[in-house]
């Protein structure tokens, strides 16, 4: 007995043996799958961050790009208003100028319009 019972041992371990690889295969096969499955999904998350990167930095590259352009307008604003005032001051200049010829010229007058009152008077005598 002892031959046969040395068989069926070897039977069991052989079918164990065989369960154990085909458990092992399929916990490969599982393996394999779920390590795909993540690949796949952190190549699309990849893509996606990519993507919008690549609209995050176009975004910001054309705020940059508008804001130095109305930094430039403005900076050519404030120097034509700084011309304008700078003119304005000119003119302003030439009309104090003005003025003290005006006061002088009424001084002019105040001081002869006695005298030639008193002329006219003496001529109508």
């Amino acid at each position: 007995m002892s031959g046969g019972v040395s068989s069926d041992e070897d039977q069991l371990i052989h079918l164990h043996s065989e369960d154990m690889i085909n458990d092992l295969e399929l916990a490969a096969n599982q393996c394999t799958a779920s390590f795909l499955d993540i690949t796949h999904s952190l190549t699309q998350g990849l893509a996606e961050v990519t993507h919008l990167t690549s609209q995050y930095i176009e975004v910001h590259s054309n705020a940059v790009k508008n804001t130095c352009d109305h930094v430039n307008t403005s900076i050519m604003a404030s120097h034509t208003l700084i011309t304008k005032a700078s003119e304005l001051n000119s003119d302003l200049q030439r009309v104090h100028d003005l003025q003290l010829e005006i006061r002088q010229l009424r001084k002019v007058v105040d001081t002869l319009e006695p005298q030639i009152k008193e002329l006219t008077r003496e001529k109508k005598r």
